[in-house]
């Protein structure tokens, strides 16, 4: 990237290159039962030039063919749509801690303990709602560089789970939501669960009250 960028700038133009790469897992669950797991990933670049006014862009998902869309770029500015604006020059930012490696790491059978883990805890309104589970984890890396001398990068992770129970009787429909969300894998996720599950159970008794 650095090097591309540097040979807009030789050849007189304004230009910035931005990548992006992610990998998602997750699970479902429906009646109280693993219903799917899914595995996406995702990467690409994306190339903008600027020259005598003209805008130029190109992307592509394969590093192989990263020249090739700088070259489209640049080819592309010469009857590209006419704009005025500056690339923004370094920038002094501090970075926010939202990666964990630890939480990067977790593989399916992770993420089935834990689901089965707070079905468990749920377990007693099993036969008085359904259930609704999606947990998954996910991260990401993205990394901006420019003529003006700008260069971003920003790492991020995250895991997370939400639950749904839901009761329909006689027209009515009760419906519980619950999620738990984190960054880091210090120990919190594994303590929430337990709070999630209480709660929800009460949340759970307290509505069938009324309704």
């Amino acid at each position: 990237m650095y090097d591309a960028v540097e040979i807009l700038g030789k050849k007189g133009y304004k230009g910035e290159i931005f990548f992006k790469q992610s990998e998602d897992l997750a699970l479902s669950y429906e009646g109280w039962k693993l219903k799917k797991g899914e595995l996406s990933e995702e990467a690409g670049y994306s190339v903008r030039v600027l020259k005598n006014g003209r805008v130029g862009f190109s992307g592509t998902t394969s590093p192989e063919h990263f020249n090739e869309a700088v070259q489209r770029a640049i080819e592309t500015s010469q009857i590209g749509e006419e704009l005025e604006f500056e690339f923004p020059g370094k920038l002094d930012a501090k970075p926010v801690d939202v990666y964990d490696e630890k939480l990067a790491s977790i593989n399916r059978e992770q993420l089935i303990e834990w689901a089965e883990y707070i079905i468990e805890e749920l377990s007693e309104l099993r036969g008085e709602c359904e259930l609704k589970l999606d947990i998954g984890r996910s991260f990401g890396q993205t990394e901006l560089t420019n003529t003006s001398g700008a260069h971003c990068v920003n790492k991020k992770s995250s895991l997370g789970i939400s639950i749904e129970l839901f009761k329909m009787e006689e027209g009515d429909v009760l419906i519980m939501f619950d999620m738990l969300a984190v960054t880091h894998l210090d120990g919190e996720f594994e303590k929430g669960l337990k709070t999630l599950a209480d709660r929800l159970k009460k949340k759970y008794y307290a509505a069938k009250r009324i309704v």
